[in-house]
């Protein structure tokens, strides 16, 4: 299974990053550890993925979305910003005096006009959009396969 990740940064229309995981190399490291540590949980229960020889389920979206975000965006601290304006982007990484705006899109989910004009309003501040994609889209779903 692939695992696509696309990075668009709004405020100059720029992509940042565009890549295609194989999602035994997404979770390279922590395959790894587990491996040398002999164990199929630990780790990956912690981050939300369950492993079955090379065969991945989500079982905590949250926890899986939040290990690919500190994986593009190391050392920013991460926060949900539900319901604190209208179209405003998804999530708040705060690295010291550094403040990103992260908008989060699965599978064929889209902008919405309300977010597009968050973005045009806000060309002051830092804002990106992440899309994440698979093979399978399990968007829809409670849990799926990568």
């Amino acid at each position: 299974m692939e695992v696509e990740v696309e990075i668009f940064n709004m405020n100059n229309m720029t992509i940042e990053v565009s890549e295609r995981l194989k999602s035994e190399e997404l979770f390279k490291e922590e395959l790894e550890l587990v491996n040398h540590i002999k164990q199929k949980e630990g780790l990956f229960k912690m981050i939300g993925v369950e492993i079955e020889g090379l065969r991945f389920r989500i079982i905590n979206r949250e926890k899986f979305i939040r290990y690919i975000f500190e994986r593009y965006f190391q050392g920013y601290k991460i926060e949900k910003t539900n319901g604190e304006g209208v179209g405003q982007p998804d999530y708040t990484l705060t690295k010291g005096d550094n403040v990103i705006y992260l908008e989060l899109k699965f599978g064929i989910d889209s902008l919405r006009q309300s977010q597009i004009r968050w973005f045009i309003e806000n060309k002051d501040k830092e804002s990106k959009l992440i899309f994440i994609d698979y093979e399978d889209d399990f968007s829809r779903f409670k849990g799926g396969d990568i």
